[in-house]
């Protein structure tokens, strides 16, 4: 161990705020603001394991999410930036458990690597306590809850709607009419359309086959080389413009039949009246934070709906607040046993986040059954477990807030062992 670097780590720590603050001078209070080497270096220690989860958080929903869209675009005779539009509206839902795991992972991975590489005895013995390491660590969670405040309060919400939505618009059609490609499409009562392509971005087809026909009336079949839909303002109808085809024209009698060649034809269709996209309603997941608070205070609403938000505002308070905690349990189970580099501590960690991520699931929805939401008392739980892991931690001197895991795991290991030598 190099002592000229302790010394150095040891100036640092004794004095973090440098010598102008004792003197109370303002450029010794401005100056204080700056990073000392040991924060720098966590600083570096903690951003690479931070980032590179909420990458691969994004990476598997990508994986997750992208065959399934792509066959649903095409099916729906969509566009390749449909899909990949759809995509990006859900990385906002993925950040919810990106960002609190990324933080959980980077203050972990950091502090392990300084257990392993007898780091931390040397930052110990200049004076750094566990509080003072926590500083850049805390300050990583203040941000990210900041963050969680804009993607739970008004990004996610707004991004969800946006993807339904544009399911919506891909189901039905730009113009309230589901078209796909290669099969006879019933736009209207009496217009049938069939296409060989159609681009979804602009709205030109290609190879078009069109029949419309009246009980009573007359009928037209067409074909055309390509066409396109134009939207008539201040109309519930819309114009098909074929071009370059032929088209018959059949009257009541089979003599008045008319066969013409046209390099520009306009078939007006009318659409049918469509409630559109949950006209009047909105779900609690789509409800923005000030949303949320008002329907809570509506008293005209039903009981068990005013519950239902009430305990969506609370997870989404919850949640913003829990990246404050992650930290200390990162700090607690950071620190494997002596000559070991197991990973159960991180194990039983990320068990434990994603056991309160759940719990407060199922807290929202036992506002069914129950009058009062769960989740203050579920965070509460977690929120005394992690202190109480990491009093043990950093100020019991030889107490291991995971010791019984350790020993769960080495007794479950050892005891094949026992068994081939009693065998033997």
């Amino acid at each position: 161990m190099n002592p000229e670097w302790i010394m150095r780590a040891r100036s640092v720590v004794r004095s973090p705020f440098g010598a102008g603050w004792r003197r109370g001078s303002i450029v010794g209070r401005l100056t204080s603001c700056r990073p000392s080497r040991i924060d720098a270096y966590l600083i570096r220690l903690i951003a690479v394991p931070l980032f590179s989860v909420i990458l691969i958080t994004v990476a598997l929903m990508f994986l997750q999410y992208m065959p399934v869209l792509f066959y649903r675009i095409i099916q729906e005779s969509g566009g390749m930036h449909v899909a990949w539009k759809m995509l990006d509206l859900l990385i906002p839902e993925y950040l919810d458990l990106g960002l609190p795991i990324g933080l959980f992972l980077g203050v972990l991975l950091a502090f392990r690597r300084l257990v392993l590489d007898q780091e931390m005895e040397a930052l110990t013995a200049t004076g750094a306590s566990p509080v003072r390491l926590l500083r850049v660590p805390m300050i990583y969670a203040a941000a990210i809850s900041c963050l969680s405040f804009l993607m739970l309060g008004f990004v996610q919400p707004l991004s969800t709607t946006a993807y339904y939505r544009l399911g919506y618009l891909v189901q039905t059609g730009a113009f309230g009419l589901p078209m796909q490609v290669g099969v006879f499409n019933r736009l209207a009562d009496d217009v049938t359309l069939r296409m060989d392509t159609m681009n979804a971005g602009s709205g030109k087809m290609t190879g078009m086959f069109l029949q419309s026909a009246v009980a009573g009336k007359r009928s037209f079949v067409a074909t055309a080389q390509e066409g396109q839909f134009i939207k008539v303002p201040r109309t519930r109808g819309i114009l098909l413009r074929l071009r370059n085809g032929r088209a018959v024209i059949k009257k009541n009698r089979m003599e008045d039949m008319q066969v013409i060649d046209f390099d520009q034809y306009d078939v007006p269709v009318v659409v049918p009246r469509s409630l559109g996209f949950r006209p009047g309603t909105t779900a609690e997941e789509e409800m923005t934070l000030p949303q949320l608070a008002r329907e809570w205070g509506d008293r005209s609403r039903g009981r068990a709906l005013r519950h239902f938000v009430h305990a969506e505002l609370q997870r989404r308070i919850i949640l913003m607040l829990l990246p404050g905690t992650l930290p200390f349990l990162a700090f607690a189970v950071s620190r494997p046993p002596p000559r070991s580099r197991s990973f159960l501590g991180m194990v039983a960690g990320l068990l434990l986040v994603v056991l309160l991520l759940k719990a407060l699931d199922i807290g929202v929805r036992a506002t069914e059954w129950a009058a009062s939401p769960l989740q203050w008392g579920i965070f509460g739980l977690f929120a005394a477990i992690v202190a109480r892991m990491y009093y043990l931690s950093s100020f019991k001197v030889g107490a291991d807030p995971l010791s019984f895991v350790y020993r769960a795991s080495a007794h479950l290991g050892g005891q094949p062992n026992r068994r081939r030598q009693e065998s033997g």
